[in-house]
């Protein structure tokens, strides 16, 4: 995985305001984290945020999927 330069400016948080979590995938309905994703945000070295955000696309391609079986 990507390393981020140190001086790299913060990850923003990628919530959308949606907030409903799944009880199927435990992900968040607008944003795909995790509860404990959305929890700690603050807190998390922004390497993790950066690691958190690319699995975003997989995540809600993935819940999509299952939506549809």
């Amino acid at each position: 995985m990507t390393t981020l330069p140190d001086d790299a400016p913060d990850v923003a948080s990628p919530c959308i305001s949606i907030c409903e979590m799944d009880q199927k995938t435990g992900l968040c309905g607008g944003c795909y984290r995790t509860l404990e994703e959305i929890a700690t945000w603050s807190r998390i070295p922004n390497q993790q945020r950066w690691e958190i955000v690319q699995s975003l696309r997989q995540r809600r391609a993935d819940a999509k999927n299952a939506d549809n079986h």
